[in-house]
């Protein structure tokens, strides 16, 4: 298992197939510049291939929201990774990732984090596919049982592996 993030400016949007056909697969975006929803809604229904995406959420932006965006985003685009960061700080980010991906499951979700209190909250329609859920820590990305580290960082460019 593999992930690469592809840092592009908003400006660049249209072009990420052409930019990242020289990455390794599946490539997960940060976008800088705009909003990242927004953007990819507009571009990348053409784009072959599955997808990530790298957000943050944050008191202004949270995980609930996020989770229906990406919902909404995956039946427009093939999205099947996303990397969960939170402004507040670490404990933050891994509850809004537990929430985050608890909302894309698909069924009622009823829990109680630092981040967010849902009582019988719903996502519906899901996701087509599932959508794998990551969070930093450190110079990794979490998502339940499995670990990928960091094998090269670049200013547009970081790769993280597996290490089993």
């Amino acid at each position: 298992m593999a992930l690469t993030r592809f840092v592009v400016d908003a400006a660049d949007v249209a072009r990420v197939p052409e930019l990242t056909s020289a990455c390794p697969s599946p490539v997960g975006l940060l976008i800088t510049g705009g909003d990242p929803i927004t953007l990819l809604a507009a571009y990348g229904p053409d784009w072959p291939g599955s997808w990530g995406l790298w957000m943050t959420t944050s008191a202004a932006y949270p995980p609930q929201l996020l989770a229906r965006d990406v919902k909404t985003l995956s039946h427009l685009m093939s999205l099947d990774h996303l990397v969960v960061a939170d402004e507040r700080g670490h404990a933050a980010t891994v509850a809004s990732a537990a929430v985050v991906r608890a909302m894309l499951d698909g069924g009622p979700v009823t829990m109680a984090t630092e981040v967010a209190t849902l009582s019988e909250a719903t996502n519906y329609p899901a996701p087509p596919r599932p959508i794998r859920v990551w969070h930093e820590e450190l110079m990794t990305l979490v998502s339940g049982p499995d670990v990928l580290s960091i094998a090269y960082q670049g200013p547009t460019q970081s790769g993280y592996e597996s290490l089993s």
